[in-house]
């Protein structure tokens, strides 16, 4: 049985948020919702940010409290390649940064319709890169993403290695997006079940992302790739949320590529729930779980249980 805070916002994530996010909205409403909700959730006390400009790519710096400048957490938004912003993130990307002690890094990647594939994926490379040339190395890189940013880190490090770059120390993937070709038996099955993502919507946002481009591309779609020399993955899944099909298949194959590939299933959870992060405990156990897979990936210290970093706002 899920809280009763968890109850109350999947009814608003059901009853406010899918109508707002769907393919009968334009997109740049989307946009301003998904912006405004970011503005709705908590930030955690004493939260900085700091407007940036890496490469000509603009981003936030998100830190809370005193922070070293290693290591770094490279945070890809969500928002199926076309939707969602630093603005709409900073609520989880503090809350992960906070648990570790760290800064985070929020590059607003340019998003399609106006900027389909590859653009995402090239600034996301620009980006990375920047760190490396400002002495950041690659082992002291965390690259984490949800939805969308999920799967954007996960071909993020699929091109790294093709072009010989050495890739992060670890992978946070918070309900990847992997395959875009919606080739999955159960992804219909489960589209009623989550209450924040429809079959109709991503299928749109799909098509303004790849374009004419092959959609099984393991650059656009990460589960057809390569996981060959893969760093770490933690991979957190709710357990009524419309990908769950495919990500369960991306981690059955990611550990027959030897990957150390973690996953961990939330009953009763939807499509990106730790979004709600401060809002009810079972976004908060998750981003805890998952700064503890980060600290242990980094080979930091683990927190102890109520010290303040690791802790719920």
């Amino acid at each position: 049985m899920i809280s009763i805070r968890a109850q109350l916002q999947k009814c608003f994530t059901r009853q406010v948020l899918r109508r707002c996010l769907s393919a009968a909205q334009p997109l740049q409403q989307q946009r301003r919702w998904l912006d405004r909700l970011g503005r709705l959730t908590p930030l955690p006390w004493g939260t900085q940010i700091e407007s940036c400009d890496i490469d000509g790519i603009p981003a936030e710096w998100v830190s809370v409290g005193q922070t070293d400048k290693q290591p770094v957490l490279l945070y890809l938004h969500g928002g199926g390649y076309c939707i969602g912003s630093s603005r709409s993130h900073r609520n989880i990307a503090a809350r992960l940064a906070r648990g570790l002690g760290c800064r985070a890094l929020l590059p607003d990647y340019r998003r399609a319709p106006e900027h389909p594939f590859p653009a995402p994926l090239q600034d996301v490379l620009r980006v990375y890169r920047a760190l490396l040339a400002r002495g950041i190395p690659a082992s002291q890189i965390v690259l984490a993403g949800d939805s969308a940013g999920g799967g954007l880190a996960l071909a993020s490090c699929m091109l790294l290695r093709q072009l010989g770059i050495e890739l992060p120390r670890a992978i946070l993937c918070i309900s990847p997006w992997v395959d875009l070709s919606q080739s999955g038996t159960a992804l219909q099955a489960l589209a009623d079940l989550d209450p924040m993502v429809s079959h109709d919507w991503i299928e749109c946002l799909a098509g303004h992302y790849a374009r004419d481009e092959d959609r099984r591309h393991p650059l656009i779609s990460p589960l057809f790739g390569n996981f060959d020399k893969f760093p770490p993955v933690l991979l957190q899944l709710g357990g009524d949320e419309i990908l769950r099909g495919q990500v369960e298949q991306l981690h059955r194959r990611m550990c027959h590529a030897g990957v150390d590939s973690q996953l961990q299933l939330a009953a009763g959870m939807w499509h990106v729930w730790p979004l709600f992060g401060g809002l009810m405990p079972e976004a908060d156990s998750a981003i805890r779980d998952a700064v503890a897979f980060l600290r242990q990936q980094l080979g930091l210290q683990q927190q102890p249980a109520g010290v303040p970093q690791a802790a719920a706002a």
